[in-house]
């Protein structure tokens, strides 16, 4: 149980981690495309402004779809992950099972 404690535990702090990387580098990203489009682009503050809500939307509309990807993928393993520990535990489950039995028909021949 405490294998699978620290398992869990592992897993839930790299996920933490890979959402805020993600996440950072996303709004990160997004603000400098904003801004490097404000500061080079000659344009009437009506258009300035109306390109920073297009700018706005986009970011916004990548960050939705890169934080479902990355949900999507968190789940996939988190899938992988608890079929693998099941397929271990059934695994040790038979182990220790073909062990008594061993030590049943040893403890029989003597």
């Amino acid at each position: 149980m405490a294998l699978y404690n620290l398992i869990e535990k592992k897993r839930r702090e790299k996920k933490r981690k890979l959402v805020k990387t993600a996440t950072v580098s996303t709004i990160v990203g997004g603000a400098l495309g904003v801004l490097s489009g404000v500061l080079l682009a000659p344009k009437s503050g009506k258009e300035t402004r109306n390109d920073i809500k297009e700018k706005v939307d986009e970011v916004k509309s990548i960050t939705v779809e890169q934080t479902k990807n990355l949900k999507s993928n968190v789940e996939e393993a988190k899938s992988k992950i608890k079929d693998y520990l099941k397929d271990k535990k059934d695994g040790l489950k038979k182990e220790e099972l073909v062990e008594v039995v061993e030590d049943i028909e040893e403890s029989e021949e003597l």
